[in-house]
């Protein structure tokens, strides 16, 4: 990660393609953000119930593409990130918005094809 970039507070500026775990990629659990302070921009999505725009969250996912009218954003797990926000901070969700979103970074084991998140962001 030396090579990585960095925001002025010091976050390694997330690269999404990193996180893909395809053949010659980085093996499952294993990422080079592991346990680092990223920043990463991305799209805010809901988790897996409808949320109405406005409302008041704590949990959303970030994804590296919003989607359209006519296809919906691709969910695989390599590349969703479960963003949990602490307890005493809520945001208002804005379905499809470009977000920044830092915070530590954990990987987890998985099918990188499903459509459940192989990483959080606390």
């Amino acid at each position: 990660m030396d090579s990585a970039s960095r925001s002025k507070d010091g976050c390694v500026i997330l690269n999404w393609i990193d996180l893909e775990r395809l053949p010659h990629a980085l093996p499952q659990g294993a990422s080079l953000y592991a346990g680092a302070r990223v920043l990463a921009l991305g799209y805010m999505m809901e988790t897996d119930q409808p949320v109405p725009s406005g409302k008041a969250v704590r949990d959303f996912l970030l994804l590296p593409d919003a989607g359209n009218a006519l296809e919906p954003a691709h969910r695989f797990g390599d590349q969703m990130i479960a963003v949990h926000l602490p307890q005493e901070r809520v945001i208002a969700f804005r379905p499809r918005s470009l977000v920044w979103v830092c915070g530590f970074l954990k990987a987890f084991s998985g099918d990188p094809k499903s459509d459940k998140p192989l990483y959080s962001l606390q």
